[in-house]
């Protein structure tokens, strides 16, 4: 069997990938943009684990060509049936102006679009039993936004994707590039929501379950941020996280999420939202269908599915 995990060459994608990779029976392909990232990240997992069967894909996740080709690639090397499949990676920007190789808004694009088209490119060559992990956030929901991370507001699927034409979005950048974020990880909810119903009315036996790693300071969710917001990310809070014992760690939420994508404890589980290392309630706006219908169909238009 093998297993397909992006955004593991640092944080929570690589302790996964880690503790996945403690299985020897299973292979494991995981993403990278270069590939020196990308031999250092299976080198690490590799000497972990044990386990020799590590491969690299190469792909950028905002560049819709770079994952077709990845796509294409992974289908055609000399590997074990996919079973699994973990959207890890993800970014935050520290505004609404970065667009993609296509484009959009980064967050949009990376967070959510790139794994769109991953995700579909890969079911019909996923075995069965099978499970797909997407990893959101608490930011989806209102009630958990806050400080950089302004809440998000769905209304239109082209605001998404640019933002500007989006009368909510904040003027200044840092709350601009929050709210984008929050919007991306909402999008992660709905889309894994959706993906649920069309597989089960598919009759596929393949589970969907979202993941909500927790607040996670220091990791690479801030690697494009700028001024104090970086400071605060990288320096302060992972001491004032550990002082006063709040959030959580690439470790532990590393081993909850590798622990959805493999462990029997799961099996059979799908449709699901889980927080750190227990199950829980996504907010309203994630369980509309007409938005997730939406959403699925803007997506699959911009990506060029069917």
């Amino acid at each position: 069997m093998t297993t397909v995990i992006t955004g593991a060459t640092r944080g929570l994608g690589l302790e996964a990938a880690i503790k996945l990779a403690d299985d020897h029976s299973r292979s494991i392909v995981i993403t990278a943009r270069d590939a020196a990232s990308g031999e250092k990240a299976a080198a690490r997992i590799s000497e972990a684990s044990g386990n020799d069967k590590i491969s690299v894909l190469i792909m950028d996740l905002a560049s819709l060509d770079s994952v077709r080709t990845a796509a294409a690639r992974l289908t055609a090397m000399d590997l074990p049936p996919i079973n699994c499949l973990v959207a890890s990676a993800g970014l935050s920007m520290g505004s609404a102006d970065v667009r993609s190789a296509d484009g959009y808004e980064m967050a949009f694009a990376v967070n959510h679009l790139g794994h769109f088209l991953l995700t579909s490119m890969l079911l019909p060559h996923m075995s069965e039993p099978g499970r797909i992990v997407i990893v959101a956030s608490g930011v989806h929901d209102p009630k958990y936004s806050g400080g950089p991370m302004t809440p998000p507001h769905y209304e239109k699927p082209e605001w998404l994707a640019y933002p500007e034409h989006d009368p909510h979005l904040p003027a200044k950048a840092g709350e601009a590039g929050g709210y984008t974020y929050s919007n991306s990880k909402l999008c992660n909810m709905l889309f894994t929501y959706e993906l649920e119903r069309r597989l089960r009315e598919a009759g596929r036996n393949i589970t969907v379950n979202a993941y909500d790693p927790g607040f996670m300071p220091g990791t690479g969710l801030g690697r494009d941020s700028r001024g104090m917001v970086r400071f605060m990310w990288f320096r302060m809070l992972p001491l004032m996280s550990r002082l006063f014992k709040f959030g959580s760690s690439p470790e532990r939420s590393g081993a909850f999420l590798a622990a959805l994508a493999g462990s029997q404890e799961f099996e059979g589980i799908s449709g699901s939202y889980f927080s750190v290392d227990e199950k829980t309630e996504s907010s309203s706006d994630s369980h509309s269908r007409d938005f997730a219908r939406g959403l699925w169909e803007y997506s699959a238009g911009l990506t060029g599915l069917q």
